[in-house]
């Protein structure tokens, strides 16, 4: 089977839906342990692990001022509780986890998208 890749279909927020750019070229980080590889002094290494949560970055969210979207997603991000996540993807594939928006919530007038962090603790699974 062919590899497929492609935009993220949409996302959730604490059961919110958003729609996600066409052609937004998001990354997704699953979350576990991310791995650093380290030399000692005789060539041999040392393999370090850092645990890491997932996150989803580089989101060109759909924003709706009817539905005052960006209120919500600060309000969100307000309350420092982690919320469900769901992400899908382009070729149906959907994960799930718990987190938050993170850094600032932009908007862009011009495109009416927000460009959204959302990322979490733990992994996100898949469903």
């Amino acid at each position: 089977m062919a590899n497929v890749g492609g935009s993220v279909k949409a996302f959730t927020v604490d059961s919110r839906p958003f729609s996600v750019a066409a052609g937004a070229d998001v990354e997704l980080v699953v979350g576990g342990i991310k791995i650093t590889v380290e030399m000692n002094g005789d060539g041999t290494p040392r393999y370090l692990g850092e645990m890491t949560g997932w996150s989803l970055s580089n989101i060109d969210a759909a924003i709706d001022n009817d539905k005052d979207d960006l209120g919500f997603l600060q309000g969100v991000q307000n309350t420092m509780r982690e919320v469900v996540c769901t992400i899908e993807l382009i070729d149906g594939t959907t994960f799930q986890g718990k987190g938050l928006p993170a850094d600032q919530v932009k908007y862009s007038t011009g495109k009416a998208t927000s460009g959204l962090m959302l990322s979490g603790g733990g992994k996100l699974t898949p469903q």
